[in-house]
């Protein structure tokens, strides 16, 4: 080989191994996007995005998107219930809500394992678990809740959470404690004064007896007492007294047992020897009173919603009233414009004055004959939670009855039923009940 010839030849050897080189460590070629087009993803990009997706995908903690409890939750209606509900962020499998009332520590819960999103249930206002026997009617004032639940798919925690609110009611003219049912009042021979609830037990359709309240003792101070209804402007109904020479004194309810330090709102008052309260006479909205003097006058005094000066002036609407031992002022019962009265005559007979709504009465509608078989007769007002006020009659050796009232004036009553509020009371010690 000529050295011309081994110069070429080393030449293209080196050629050769550099295109080799640079053929092994070129990178990889990168496509071109077309206009209007992104670039194609890597595959490690493409991992990473997936990753994401599927992140933002799963399913967030179980939580509390709204309720239907507002500050201040309204019962009006009775044996109707009032529906509260609560929305989640996703179906839970079962949950829990509690009611507790802050003042008392009454509870009220509720449980349920079924899926959704939505918990809701009807509420009637009753306390019913079984350290309160048939039950309780809910005190007003300020409540708290706490729901829990699990979720559905049993992905994340479970929910804790909680609220308040302030249950009100329609004012009952016979409520002293703020429940929405009608208390009795009962006064012993050494002076003492004590409410005794009552509880609609819809499971034997029968009021029952629930708690009892002392009021303190000295009542013996008042030859007349009378449950008014609510006269002085509050959501709780109020008292009268007539002291031992003639001052009227009001004790306002409060809401809860017991009633406000007495006010003095009259004088005069021994003129009067039978008063009915709680009937709203007048067509107001406000439960007003009748007193009937010694020579036999009804006079109306329309109630005014203050508790400095409760009554209007007085005005005659009748006379002949001292034929009656018994008058009992029971609110709307035979289905007229305004609130009613029911009189006693001394041969046992019951007559109804159908109110008009001005304070005056449509002639009067014979009851029925043998109502002085009875000591006592109250009427209580909506015990039975129907809407119409009711009469509550204690004959003798303790045998106690509710009238249920129809809202017919024809025929105000339905059949007596036994009650056992007040039968275990020894009527010896008992001086009044109203």
């Amino acid at each position: 080989m000529t050295p011309g010839t081994a110069r070429r030849a080393l030449a293209a050897a080196i050629t050769t191994v550099l295109a080799a080189t640079a053929l092994a460590v070129a990178p990889a070629a990168t496509a071109v996007p077309r206009p209007g087009t992104a670039p194609a993803a890597s595959a490690t990009t493409a991992t990473a995005t997936a990753s994401a997706s599927a992140s933002a995908t799963e399913d967030p903690a179980l939580s509390l998107v709204g309720t239907s409890l507002g500050p201040v939750v309204r019962l009006t209606a009775p044996r109707e219930d009032t529906f509260l509900s609560w929305t989640l962020s996703r179906s839970a499998a079962d949950w829990t809500v509690e009611l507790t009332h802050r003042q008392t520590g009454l509870k009220q819960s509720w449980r349920a394992r079924q899926p959704g999103s939505i918990v809701q249930f009807g509420w009637s206002g009753d306390l019913t678990s079984w350290q309160y026997g048939p039950g309780v009617r809910a005190p007003g004032g300020d409540y708290s809740w706490r729901l829990t639940a699990k979720p559905q798919d049993g992905v994340g925690p479970d929910l804790d959470t909680s609220g308040t609110f302030r249950l009100t009611r329609d004012t009952h003219p016979r409520d002293f404690s703020d429940n929405g049912s009608p208390d009795l009042l009962f006064r012993d021979f050494q002076g003492g004064l004590t409410a005794k609830d009552t509880f609609y037990d819809g499971r034997v359709s029968e009021v029952a007896p629930a708690g009892s309240s002392p009021l303190g003792s000295g009542w013996e101070y008042y030859p007349q007492l009378e449950a008014v209804g609510d006269v002085a402007g509050t959501d709780a109904g109020d008292l009268i007294g007539i002291d031992r020479v003639g001052y009227l004194w009001l004790f306002q309810g409060t809401g809860r047992p017991g009633v406000s330090p007495r006010v003095k709102v009259g004088r005069g008052w021994e003129v009067y020897d039978r008063l009915a309260g709680g009937s709203d006479l007048t067509g107001d909205g406000r439960a007003d009173l009748v007193a009937v003097d010694k020579t036999g006058d009804l006079w109306l005094y329309k109630s005014t919603g203050n508790p400095d000066a409760p009554f209007a002036p007085r005005r005659k609407t009748g006379f002949g009233w001292n034929i009656y031992d018994k008058l009992i002022a029971t609110g709307n019962i035979g289905g007229a414009p305004a609130g009613d009265l029911l009189a006693r005559d001394r041969n046992g007979v019951l007559w109804l004055y159908l109110g008009k709504g001005d304070g005056t009465f449509a002639p009067r509608a014979r009851v029925g004959a043998g109502w002085n078989q009875y000591t006592h007769i109250v009427g209580i007002g909506d015990a039975t939670l129907d809407g119409t006020p009711d009469l509550y009659a204690i004959g003798p050796y303790n045998t106690v009855y509710t009238y249920s009232g129809t809202g017919d004036w024809h025929t105000p009553f339905r059949t007596r039923k036994t009650t056992k509020v007040l039968a275990d009371l020894p009527l010896q010690h008992v001086e009044k009940i109203f």
